[in-house]
């Protein structure tokens, strides 16, 4: 939707150059698994991978 913008917007990066997406935004299916797409097992989506510290 960028491309067709609401009212006409224009995005920017950093470097003040117009951007061609704007990213990905999803909701995790609950908080106590935090489960995105890729995580249920969709082709595409986020995926949240648990990282350890030692």
């Amino acid at each position: 939707m960028i491309h067709n913008a609401p009212y006409g917007n224009v995005y920017y990066n950093g470097n003040g150059e117009t951007v061609e997406n704007l990213g990905v935004h999803e909701h995790w299916n609950n908080p106590a698994e935090k489960m995105y797409s890729r995580n249920l097992g969709k082709e595409g989506g986020i995926e949240l991978v648990e990282i350890y510290a030692k």
